[in-house]
């Protein structure tokens, strides 16, 4: 499941992104986009694997297919392990999670951002 909107559950990674980022030269982060002032546990976050071509920094925002806008807070790096995938072992990497936040319950119209 590439999105997960269920707070007991996580992603799963895909094992076809594995061949994307390779054929596209990109990068795999997981996001975690959170309701404002969650805290640690809280499960009200959305969660979802993505290909970039650079991690999003502090302070950037994300669009999400809904419209609405998360603003990154920051990235943690932890340690995941990469199942055996066509031919290749089983591997252990360092996964970029992406923690964002929600900014406002308005939709951008047609994919466009809000106005400011």
């Amino acid at each position: 499941m590439l999105v997960n909107y269920d707070p007991g559950g996580s992603s799963q990674l895909p094992s076809a992104m594995l061949q994307w980022q390779d054929e596209l030269g990109l990068h795999l982060v997981h996001v975690i986009c959170d309701e404002p002032n969650s805290k640690l546990g809280d499960d009200s976050a959305t969660t979802f694997f993505a290909l970039v071509p650079f991690l999003p920094r502090r302070g950037e925002r994300i669009m999400l297919e809904n419209g609405r806008l998360c603003e990154v807070e920051n990235a943690i790096f932890k340690v995941s392990r990469l199942p055996a995938f066509e031919g290749r072992p089983p591997a252990i990497m360092l996964m970029p999670n992406i923690r964002a936040v929600l900014l406002d319950d308005t939709a951008a119209p047609s994919g466009q951002p809000p106005a400011e």
